[in-house]
């Protein structure tokens, strides 16, 4: 069993202490119609038909729900090999790549504002002038910052987290 929760690792899980049962959710192929579903009915129409509104997925659901639409697809040729379209019920579903498993964040992407803290500490631009070093008038530069997402109004958001 690995540990999916600590992003970008796949460390082994570690367990401690003794049990005589456990349950382990996670979102998969056998479950993530299912998780969808419920999802989609926790959803209010008002923010659900809005054009900008998407459903936020880790790139694991992105997989489990390609695999479950090849699944569901009944004498459908290419039904493994073509690209599937990432809606649920004319919802898109935007795979964010390095978001922790199991979280599901459903928002309109106008209530979503990238901030940035140009003026921290953590701040900073570093260059290179590579002439003396390779002969090339070129100059190499690297920014690092601080950054975050935050919304507007709270209210026209839902967000699940397992």
């Amino acid at each position: 069993m690995r540990n999916y929760n600590e992003v970008n690792s796949r460390k082994p899980a570690t367990f401690s202490g003794t049990a005589t049962a456990a349950i382990v959710n996670y979102i998969n192929v056998s479950n993530v119609l299912q998780v969808l579903g419920s999802v989609y009915a926790q959803l209010d129409p008002a923010d659900r038909i809005q054009e900008d509104f998407n459903l936020q997925i880790p790139l694991h659901v992105g997989y489990a729900y390609a695999q479950a639409q090849a699944n569901k697809a009944l004498n459908v040729i290419n039904a493994f090999t073509d690209m599937k379209k990432m809606d649920y019920l004319g919802i898109p579903l935007q795979i964010m790549n390095h978001w922790q498993a199991n979280t599901i964040l459903g928002a309109r992407s106008s209530n979503l504002f990238l901030g940035v803290d140009l003026l921290g500490d953590a701040s900073e631009l570093s260059t290179v002038y590579l002439k003396p070093y390779t002969n090339d008038n070129v100059v190499r530069m690297k920014a690092r910052m601080k950054a975050a997402v935050n919304f507007k109004f709270a209210n026209e958001l839902f967000y699940l987290s397992a």
